[in-house]
């Protein structure tokens, strides 16, 4: 829960207009695929949503740990509130717009 909430706090800051410290977000990014497969669906949700929102300002997050998160979803979709399921949606589909993240 920690990094989740850790790369939500910089999206959130990142969305305010406040600047990340890129290696800050990366090196926490890169700690996701050790811990995605414990995480529950309101961590996955809120992290897809961050590392949007990080990309949306141009904050790069490890590719590798989009691609962790990502594969994730299909495990905890069916458990999220539509508030999750939403933010995660719009997630993947601005990543996959932007990077091709998910290929």
């Amino acid at each position: 829960q920690e990094i989740s909430n850790t790369l939500w706090a910089f999206g959130t800051l990142a969305a305010k207009g406040v600047e990340v410290d890129m290696d800050a977000a990366q090196a926490v990014s890169r700690e996701l695929p050790r811990v995605v497969g414990e995480m529950k669906p309101q961590e996955i949700s809120n992290t897809l949503f961050a590392i949007a929102k990080l990309a949306e300002r141009g904050v790069e997050v490890d590719a590798a740990a989009v691609q962790a998160v990502s594969k994730q979803a299909p495990r905890v979709a069916g458990e999220m509130e539509p508030l999750h399921a939403s933010n995660m949606l719009w997630a993947t589909v601005f990543l996959i717009a932007l990077y091709d993240a998910f290929s």
